[in-house]
Parts: structure tokens; C-alpha cells; sequence
């Protein structure tokens, strides 16, 4: 038996920065119209000086596209693109991009459960 997962399919690339700015300036026009769909509060166009980093998937599928990228933009925001759609974002506020242990409080909501709550609920559901 064989298991054919695809690799023939793609290829793997050498990203260097002249290719990575090159696939930049092809897909940024697809990121303020997503953002602005979605009414993120992003800045309307994105400039190439809004960008904070910029990662390219360093596989290409058969049609030599890359599989994804994502710009990361300096008040926080992330885009990300896949196959040739949009396929995701995250806030600044998202618990992912949080890198200080310190503001991790601020991602929970108020505990509105006592103690003896907690235990009981949990023996329920051990139960």
C-alpha cells in the first residue's frame, strides 16, 4: 500500500528577503480590503510602513503560490493568508500575542464562582 500525502505536490523554497518583499507587495492589496470587511480597526490602506514583520510560508503548492503568509502590523494586528484567501486574524489583545506574564490577568473574566462552588461543580462532573 501507499500513502500518498502530497508531497510531490510541493516544493520546497528558500525565502530570502528580495523574494519575501516581492510576495509583500503582491498580497498587501488583498489585506486593508479584508480588514475592511471585517471593520477591523486597522489602518485604511495599509501602508508598507504599517508593517511590523512579514512571514511567508516557505512551501509552494502546485501552482508555485506559497501556502500562506501573515503580516504582523505595528499596532498589533495580524493577517494571515492561505492558498490565496484570507484565511484568519488576531487582535492585539489576543492571548496568543500577549508576551508579559504580568498582563495575563487581564484576559479572565471576573470569578463569580466561590470556592466551595467550584468543588462541588467539579464533583458533579466527576461524578
Amino acid at each position: 500500500m501507499i500513502l500518498e500525502l502530497g508531497a510531490a505536490a510541493q516544493q520546497l523554497i528558500r525565502v530570502t528577503a528580495e523574494y519575501s518583499n516581492a510576495v509583500l507587495v503582491a498580497v498587501m492589496p488583498y489585506f486593508p480590503d479584508y480588514a475592511q470587511k471585517l471593520q477591523l480597526p486597522v489602518p485604511h490602506p495599509i501602508e508598507a510602513t504599517d508593517v511590523a514583520q512579514f512571514g511567508v510560508v516557505a512551501i509552494l503548492d502546485s501552482q508555485r503560490q506559497p501556502l500562506g503568509t501573515s503580516v504582523l502590523l505595528k499596532d498589533g494586528w495580524v493577517l494571515r493568508m492561505h492558498g490565496g484567501y484570507m484565511v484568519g486574524f488576531q487582535g492585539p489583545e489576543c492571548y496568543q500575542m500577549v508576551q508579559d506574564p504580568d498582563q495575563i490577568p487581564k484576559l479572565y473574566g471576573r470569578v463569580r464562582m466561590s470556592r466551595a462552588g467550584a468543588v462541588e461543580m467539579a464533583r458533579k462532573t466527576i461524578l
